[in-house]
């Protein structure tokens, strides 16, 4: 067993056998840990392993900087629960680490993101934060279970967010102007190719269910959002339908996304399933749509497409192998994309309500379903 060891050893780098540690968080006497640096005195360096113990207040961490080989992970000794703190929950920057709620068999989401009685995100990320990965942690009450919207910084390539489970975001004021699960890129300062962009980022087998608004957002850059559950979305819409008006779909393409959306089952919402303003070839494959009501709000489709992107990668998709069943909106598809900023895009086998209304580009092409008689567009 010694040897065994021994060569284990040899095989590591020799920086990470010699720094890499365990390390436990000291929390002040309000229950918040805060480190300004994480490189300071070797608090938290390449390859150490964080281990969170009962509950805290908020947590803050910039400048965590491991590396492929020898990632910063945070992950839980029983159940941990974090937040209350009125600004942040969990917050961290910097590159190679990882939140892992699998650190006890006993507990399927070991850590929990609750920020009550504050309004705001369970995780957040800064800008310069890359090769990041957060798994098996709920997200309850609050206005983004992970935010991460920079504006300035660099490339934030290969963030994988998998395997959580995202709940009851249904303590929003109206008045709010978001309610997502995952808000990944930033709208309001978007630009194409800006250097804050996400490259490489997949959101996959995470479950999302009973939020005022949007399920999972994407803005700036590529994704693969797949193999997620996203159920009753947009519930804001029940009480007042005004609210949220524009971050209420299961899935939100931004301006300046490219994302490949493949076998979602997004049901019970009451927004648009999938909202497209990117750019950009992108695939939406095998995806499962059921029991979207939209009566309330007229103006809404199931799946809107809209890239008003002049002079960028024209959009084209590329629909295919899709399941729409129970629904009550304005049209089914309704592209809006003006026929200069796409060279057109395809819509074949997938099967849709009888009669159900399709409204296309000049450019796109319509192929039914040919073994199904729920294929006809009106």
């Amino acid at each position: 067993m010694k040897n065994l060891l021994k060569f284990i050893l040899c095989l590591l780098p020799f920086s990470t056998v010699l720094n890499a540690k365990p390390v436990t968080l000291t929390k002040d006497s309000y229950g918040n840990v805060y480190i300004a640096n994480a490189t300071t005195n070797n608090k938290i360096v390449a390859g150490d392993t964080v281990y969170l113990q009962g509950d805290y207040k908020s947590i803050k961490i910039s400048n965590l900087q491991g590396t492929a080989a020898s990632p910063i992970v945070f992950t839980n000794l029983g159940h941990v629960k974090i937040g209350g703190y009125p600004s942040y929950s969990f917050a961290l920057q910097g590159s190679y680490w990882k939140v892992l709620g699998n650190g006890d068999p006993a507990y399927t989401y070991g850590i929990t993101l609750d920020p009550r009685p504050a309004y705001i995100q369970g995780i957040s990320i800064s800008a310069t934060s890359s090769n990041w990965e957060v798994a098996w942690c709920e997200f309850t009450k609050g206005g983004a279970g992970i935010l991460c919207n920079p504006s300035t910084g660099g490339k934030m390539y290969d963030v994988w967010i998998h395997d959580n489970w995202v709940h009851n975001f249904d303590n929003a004021p109206l008045t709010a102007k978001t309610a997502e699960a995952f808000y990944l890129g930033t709208t309001t300062a978007a630009q194409y190719d800006a250097p804050f962009q996400f490259v490489n980022c997949i959101v996959e087998n995470n479950l999302i269910e009973d939020v005022w608004g949007d399920g999972i957002q994407c803005g700036n850059g590529n994704f693969i959002v797949r193999n997620n559950v996203i159920r009753r979305w947009g519930l804001a819409a029940k009480i007042d339908y005004t609210a949220f008006a524009s971050q209420r779909s299961a899935i939100e393409v931004g301006s300046f996304a490219t994302v490949q959306i493949h076998n979602n089952r997004m049901v019970g919402g009451y927004g648009d399933a999938m909202n497209i303003f990117g750019i950009g070839n992108m695939e939406i494959a095998n995806n499962y749509v059921d029991s979207i009501d939209l009566h309330l709000i007229t103006a809404q489709d199931i799946i809107y497409i809209n890239s008003r992107n002049a002079g960028l990668p024209a959009l084209v998709l590329n629909v295919h192998d899709n399941t729409f069943k129970g629904l009550a909106g304005r049209s089914l598809i309704y592209n809006g994309t003006p026929a200069t900023n796409t060279t057109g895009s395809t819509f074949t086998q997938n099967v849709i309500p009888l009669n159900a209304k399709i409204n296309l580009n000049s450019k796109d092409v319509w192929k039914p379903y040919a073994s199904s008689a729920l294929n006809t567009p009106k």
